[in-house]
């Protein structure tokens, strides 16, 4: 996905990408360079919803194992999803949505993962990036009734192997959810393991638990999968060979991201005025064009996926680091960063503490005055060696105090 080739990882029944294929407005968040398919000619195809008190939403894809079972990733399985099956564009009369009541995680995925009722929870601090055995099967409430539009995927014998093209398959997905069709990728090519892992350590050095039993790849011309594909199936003349379970972060790259900034900020105006006592303060800021080195602390909420724990955290071991430091680090991760915003952007190197994807937004501060928000970080999130970037406020102070004073 970093380069204008992809690896795509296939767990089990499984998947991978970048040089293999690893996160939301309307951008596209599902396969990139994709035509449109017809659920007719991918009946097994199905979409892992997520439902909330105003609608459900595609979420991961999914394949139809009989009239009871889903086969899915193990990270599409957490929410109590609901399954949409039987057509093309999920906002048409034709979807028929069913209720999962249980969901089974592989029993050697991970020890951080658990089987419980009506639901699945996984700690993924203790699982790898690439699995091994990223699979989940989903228990179905009622029977799917099958026609020429819901169908069981045929899969392969244990222990067959395939070579060639093949053909990954999901609905698209934007951030507002206002297009939900399904898409095809035709130009992926199954790729050795051999060849995959060499890909693999480009953008992820050093990955050696890189299972070449259960994980499959391909690598495509144009097409990437992205995070809204987990779960799809990759399907070779009609046999579904494996599912999307992991790629290369950013999704829509060629050659080089463009996935820390520039320009990464947003003022919001509040409805009424905040009453500032000794837990509301407003921050202090920089003043444009000020340096700072050494320790730093980023600060933010505890979050859970089942949002049971929201506390306050601190990390104070990062070490804020240079933009030549930091751009050589990110390019051991993600090679020829070269729209890396040296201005705009600062960093910090943690020894054992990084920054999270629901850290977006947060403060990085330094003896009292906030000098940066958190912005972008290395996929995973606990990667060793890898910087944390943020939005450089001494650069923007000025534009912050004017767009301030004149709303």
């Amino acid at each position: 996905m970093f380069s204008a080739k992809v690896v795509v990882f296939l767990a089990a029944v499984s998947l991978c990408y970048g040089a293999p294929n690893a996160i939301l407005g309307k951008h596209q968040l599902n396969i990139q360079n994709a035509v449109d398919a017809k659920i007719e000619d991918y009946p097994f195809v199905v979409s892992v919803q997520v439902c909330f008190w105003n609608g459900c939403e595609h979420y991961c894809g999914g394949i139809i194992i009989n009239e009871n079972w889903i086969l899915t990733a193990v990270r599409c399985i957490e929410n109590h999803p609901t399954i949409a099956v039987g057509a093309t564009d999920l906002h048409s009369n034709d979807t028929v949505f069913v209720e999962a009541v249980t969901a089974i995680v592989h029993p050697d995925f991970s020890e951080g993962c658990k089987d419980v009722i009506e639901l699945s929870y996984c700690d993924w601090s203790k699982s790898t990036i690439s699995g091994p055995n990223d699979l989940a099967l989903i228990k179905l409430a009622t029977p799917l009734t099958f026609n020429d539009k819901v169908q069981a995927a045929k899969l392969p014998t244990q222990g067959q192997e395939f070579t060639g093209k093949a053909v990954v398959t999901g609905y698209s997905y934007t951030r507002d959810n206002s297009v939900n069709t399904l898409k095809a990728a035709a130009d992926l090519e199954l790729i050795s393991n051999t060849d995959c892992v060499k890909r693999v350590n480009i953008f992820y050095p050093d990955q050696d638990e890189f299972d070449t039993e259960g994980n499959m790849c391909t690598l495509g011309e144009n097409s990437n999968i992205c995070y809204a594909d987990f779960g799809s199936p990759v399907s070779q003349d009609g046999t579904v060979i494996g599912i999307a379970t992991w790629y290369v972060y950013p999704c829509s790259s060629k050659g080089a991201p463009n996935v820390s900034g520039p320009n990464d900020l947003a003022l919001i105006k509040l409805a009424t005025p905040l009453t500032f006592n000794d837990k509301v303060q407003a921050a202090k800021l920089p003043t444009q064009g000020q340096e700072f080195t050494g320790k730093a602390v980023v600060t933010g909420y505890s979050y859970t996926r089942d949002n049971s724990v929201n506390t306050l955290k601190a990390a104070a071991d990062l070490e804020l680091i240079s933009n030549t430091d930091c751009v050589k680090r990110v390019n051991i991760f993600y090679p020829d960063q070269d729209e890396f915003d040296t201005e705009g952007n600062m960093c910090t190197l943690g020894e054992t503490s990084n920054i999270c994807y629901a850290d977006f937004g947060s403060p990085v501060s330094q003896d009292g005055t906030v000098i940066g928000i958190a912005t972008w970080y290395v996929y995973p999130c606990s990667s060793k060696g890898a910087p944390n970037v943020y939005t450089k406020l001494s650069h923007y102070a000025d534009w912050i105090a004017q767009t301030v004073a004149a709303n």
